[in-house]
């Protein structure tokens, strides 16, 4: 099963391949709990490996949405071709910081940054300064997008856009300084 749905991704890949898309995002939703280093190694990594090949043949940037936690793959993440995580989910909810992955995947691998949906609940000066930590950690802000890609608390999401725009604002604009 494995490999007839392998063989259609790649047949899909070839056609993306002729496209005039710039960047492809693979599906998929990566967590070390639901799929160990020993797991990952046998059965995506050499998959993320042929499609990114197939793909940047053609000039496209490859991504896979990652928003679990990704310490323990973090090494082999690295030796995918991928050429951004969408969804990097840092810290509480993930467990590899903006730093750690940086200092692992170096400028190799952007990070689409995804703000964990638990800071919904801090109190506004807590959010605040929660999105400031990770602007300081994403600086300059090379291969850095943030961004919001899971399911915000509807009652908490209009305060909670506010106060991560006026922080961007504040703070965020390219190149980030060293708060």
């Amino acid at each position: 099963l494995l490999e007839v749905v392998a063989e259609r991704k790649r047949e899909i890949c070839r056609v993306i391949a002729g496209s005039p898309a710039k960047l492809v995002l693979l599906g998929d939703n990566i967590d070390e709990v639901l799929i160990g280093p020993r797991l990952f190694e046998r059965y995506c990594l050499p998959y993320y490996q042929e499609y990114t090949e197939i793909l940047h043949k053609s000039g496209k940037l490859v991504g896979s949405h990652m928003d679990g936690r990704l310490r323990n793959l973090r090494d082999l993440i690295k030796e995918s071709g991928l050429d951004f995580i969408h969804g990097f989910t840092p810290p509480p909810i993930g467990n590899l910081t903006v730093r750690e992955a940086r200092k692992s995947w170096g400028r190799d691998i952007a990070l689409w940054l995804n703000i964990p949906e638990t800071t919904f609940y801090y109190k506004p000066e807590d959010l605040r300064s929660y999105v400031k930590s990770l602007l300081k950690e994403a600086a300059p802000g090379d291969g850095f997008m943030l961004g919001i890609t899971e399911t915000v608390p509807p009652l908490r999401r209009n305060r909670a856009y506010e106060i991560i725009m006026e922080t961007v604002l504040d703070y965020g604009r390219y190149p980030i300084k060293t708060l």
